[in-house]
């Protein structure tokens, strides 16, 4: 015999919470981000990039590269900074988070937080360069490097 009392409670708990987990898998909730690799990551090449938009990166998913409307790009990460859910890209300039309804603009800015979440932070933005010139030239996004100012923007070399 076991010296361990028959606890209901711990039982009802044990239930409960495998059967939410089992339905959350199943049904596709919102999965949570991982941080890209950190390091140069090559985002693709300068044309992959639509002026005035920001897209999820064509060969790292985890950070949104931006070419804002004078051609200069950006980079940050996907990862919500409440929960670490992965934000989808922006539509008609604002991103909302599908696990905790907080909406991001598209330079990764906060524009409404969390119920309940005061201190939000706004997405981490990355150094942004480039290798090689023109059409061509490949757009690399070191995501081990912050980039502090976020207004910052870079040309792509002619």
């Amino acid at each position: 015999m076991s010296d361990v009392p028959n606890d209901p409670s711990r039982r009802r708990f044990l239930l409960t919470t495998s059967a939410v987990a089992a339905t959350a898998a199943a049904t596709g909730l919102p999965a949570c981000s991982s941080d890209p690799p950190p390091g140069p990551i090559d985002a693709g090449a300068v044309s992959d990039f639509t002026v005035g938009r920001v897209r999820v990166s064509p060969l790292e998913t985890s950070i949104f590269v931006g070419r804002d409307a004078a051609g200069g790009f950006y980079a940050y990460t996907r990862r919500c900074t409440h929960m670490g859910c992965t934000i989808p890209a922006p539509s008609a300039n604002s991103s909302l988070c599908p696990c905790h309804n907080s909406t991001y603009d598209s330079n990764g800015d906060v524009t409404r937080m969390a119920d309940g979440f005061a201190n939000q932070m706004p997405l981490r933005h990355f150094v942004v360069t480039f290798t090689g010139s023109g059409a061509t030239a490949r757009v690399i996004v070191d995501t081990s490097m912050t980039q502090v100012d976020r207004s910052n923007r870079v040309a792509p070399p002619a």
